[in-house]
């Protein structure tokens, strides 16, 4: 978003929150409106109710800011839906032990073009994994535009500062100038190696590429295989790859080096079938695919070109654990653990709420027998 439309919209905010004139006769103009919500969300993000106290009465707190009790029953549900309070007949209300500002994380998923295993393992963790004191909440298909509903909320509940943190499972760089980077006292976190805008203070983690193919490499080695294949995607380096295999003892010419897209994954199928033709003088005994969108169709067209189920072919197959995709033949799993992930964006955002200093963190890939339980 350019910043001619962020401006259009902070303008619109803005007016929305302003109160309506209402004069009562007696010397000031009663609070109405989104107004009144914003400054007593105010007195508990700002922390003059913690978490736990217990507010005064109804009665009270109209005489105070001279409104009706209609308009502050208004803004009492306002703040009951968003989770900064609750209410007991008998007792009063009370600031939640838990308010968002403090609890909640907002997921953001980008949208996408065809199906990312990487991003529905993810979501499927949070949705399992919502440990204290954090509650994670996933937002899909963001992008800053005007016209893009999940943006303009998720936007919203930033400038409300109703989020204590952001995680982005994509590079956040199409949000820059945005709330969603800019606004102060949110901790933000997304998966990356590096961040190239110091004015924006975001946490990495690094889910190191290198151990992947370390350890799926050395794992093949153990296993008694001498002819290497990579199935990998199409942002994937043959010279990352020929250089690590022979570090590790393997030969990788050129041509056992193929990449798929996973907007077509069925091409996965052809091409395992060209690998594994039975007219060539040496089949790959070991096989690693990055990519855990063409794990089934690449065992497919190893199925379909003869290799069986007790083949000697090993395969290491990517996962995004604890989400394994379906194989057709049986497969070693290697790869990131989401709840892993989750823990280290948890522990990040703490970090920074302590010191307010975005950090790092390191993850390796992981066997099936290694990942995290829930």
């Amino acid at each position: 978003m350019n910043t001619s439309q962020n401006k259009k919209l902070d303008k619109t905010l803005q007016s929305e929150a302003q109160p309506a004139v209402n004069s009562t006769g007696r010397g000031r103009p009663a609070i109405l409106g989104p107004a009144l919500t914003k400054r007593l969300r105010k007195r508990i993000t700002g922390g003059k109710w913690k978490p736990g106290v217990r507010l005064p009465t109804r009665r009270e707190l109209c005489k105070e800011l001279n409104c009706s009790t209609i308009t502050l029953q208004v803004a009492m549900d306002t703040l009951s839906d968003e989770g900064f309070i609750w209410s007991d007949r008998r007792r009063g209300t009370f600031v939640s032990d838990q308010p968002p500002h403090l609890s909640d994380l907002a997921l953001i998923f980008p949208p996408t073009r065809a199906r990312n295993q990487f991003f529905e393992a993810i979501a499927s963790s949070a949705a399992q994994w919502n440990a204290a004191p954090y509650r994670i909440h996933t937002w899909r298909d963001v992008e800053p535009y005007a016209d893009n509903s999940a943006y303009l909320k998720l936007r919203e509940r930033v400038i409300n500062k109703s989020l204590t943190g952001i995680f982005f499972v994509s590079s956040p760089h199409r949000f820059l100038k945005s709330p969603l980077l800019t606004q102060p006292d949110i901790a933000r976190v997304t998966v990356g190696n590096d961040w190239l805008y110091p004015e924006y203070p975001v946490s990495l983690i690094n889910l190191r590429r290198e151990s992947f193919a370390e350890r799926a490499l050395a794992r093949l080695r153990v296993e008694g295989c001498r002819r290497l294949a990579v199935v990998s995607h199409p942002a994937d380096n043959y010279d990352f790859w020929q250089e690590i295999a022979t570090s590790a003892g393997f030969n990788l010419p050129p041509h056992l080096f193929q990449r798929v897209s996973q907007l077509t994954p069925d091409t996965a199928t052809d091409l395992a079938r060209l690998l594994f033709y039975r007219g060539q003088a040496e089949l790959p005994d070991g096989v690693i695919i990055t990519d855990d969108n063409l794990v089934e169709c690449f065992t497919r067209g190893m199925l379909e070109a003869g290799c069986s189920q007790s083949g000697h072919t090993r395969i290491i197959a990517h996962c995004n654990f604890p989400w394994p995709t379906h194989s057709l033949l049986p497969v070693i799993r290697l790869g990131m653990d989401t709840y892993q992930i989750l823990a280290t964006a948890r522990t990040l955002t703490r970090q920074y709420q302590a010191t307010s200093q975005p950090g790092k963190a390191v993850l390796e890939a992981v066997f099936a027998e290694e990942a995290l339980q829930p």
